[in-house]
């Protein structure tokens, strides 16, 4: 949850959240009015992260891999002058991609944008556009799942040029699981503010059990470092969380892949992305574990 209560009470704040999972002309689109007075308006972009693929499904005694995770949304940051700006902008602010069935892809996160006109398709007519995280990919009995791209920005056009404006890729997914048999791919933390989700495991021939994949590396604080995924033997991974570095700043948590189940049941689940980061990767298994669902897309706009 933001806590704008830090924020001067002459500063204005408007947050747009999801109501939108389609393409770029079909909308919906949520519109921001400059309110009076101010000089100079910030924004800060957050795009979606993509769904976690599914763990491969097959009989014990059989080599499968595991899901890999989902890419994580890129970050835009800008600012402008108030009076160069116009009245009126329009966002479009997506939900994050679904995760994949046992034995499927997830989805790609949909690209979210700030536009000077709704429905446009033109990059001409865009302040921004953030193409989200790509969708994890299925385990299969001749290999894991291959690492989700991380989404990216387009920063063009004559509007762009109003703003100062910057911006950051997302993080690409750890990989699924062999299907000789591992723990799912990792993820470590970097210098992006959404992390990728980690991949499922994968389990082999000899229906030995796996761990999912979770996050490594030397802690920052307040992030924890070494957080393991789904436990072996069907373990589902853990769901996002958002780690709250500064009032209105946060670090995204991405989902964790899921355990194997190799003997017999369902492989864990990939844990749900949250704001911008990617679902996990579901573990192999006699029924693959499902992936998470990407985080959601976040736009907030200060005037002040």
């Amino acid at each position: 949850m933001l806590d704008l209560q830090h924020l001067d009470s002459k500063i204005d704040v408007q947050t747009f959240t999801p109501n939108a999972t389609g393409s770029i002309a079909s909308g919906p689109w949520q519109t921001w009015i400059k309110p009076r007075g101010k000089q100079w308006v910030y924004v800060y972009f957050q795009g979606t992260g993509g769904g976690g693929g599914g763990g491969f499904t097959g009989a014990a005694g059989s080599a499968r891999g595991g899901g890999s995770g989902g890419g994580s949304g890129p970050i835009v940051r800008g600012i402008a002058p108030a009076f160069l700006l116009p009245d009126v902008l329009f966002a479009q602010v997506c939900y994050g991609g679904a995760g994949g069935a046992a034995g499927a892809a997830g989805t790609a996160g949909p690209a979210s944008i700030l536009a000077w006109a709704p429905g446009s398709t033109s990059t001409s007519n865009q302040v921004c556009q953030l193409s989200g995280g790509g969708a994890g990919q299925s385990g299969s009995a001749a290999a894991g799942g291959a690492s989700a791209a991380a989404g990216s920005t387009i920063i063009s056009g004559p509007f762009a040029t109003l703003f100062s404006i910057v911006g950051g890729g997302g993080q690409a997914s750890g990989a699924g699981g062999a299907q000789t048999g591992a723990v799912g791919g990792a993820i470590s933390l970097t210098a992006s503010l959404a992390l990728a989700g980690c991949g499922g495991g994968g389990t082999p021939v000899a229906n030995t059990d796996f761990a999912g994949g979770g996050i490594t590396g030397v802690a920052a604080t307040p992030v924890p470092s070494n957080i393991s995924g789904g436990a072996a033997g069907g373990g589902n991974g853990a769901d996002g969380y958002l780690v709250q570095i500064g009032p209105n700043s946060w670090i995204s948590m991405p989902g964790l892949g899921g355990g194997t189940n190799g003997a017999a049941g369902t492989g864990g689940k990939g844990g749900n992305g949250i704001r911008g980061s990617g679902g996990g990767g579901g573990g192999a298994g006699v029924t693959g574990g499902a992936g998470g669902k990407g985080g959601d897309a976040l736009l907030m706009i200060v005037s002040f």
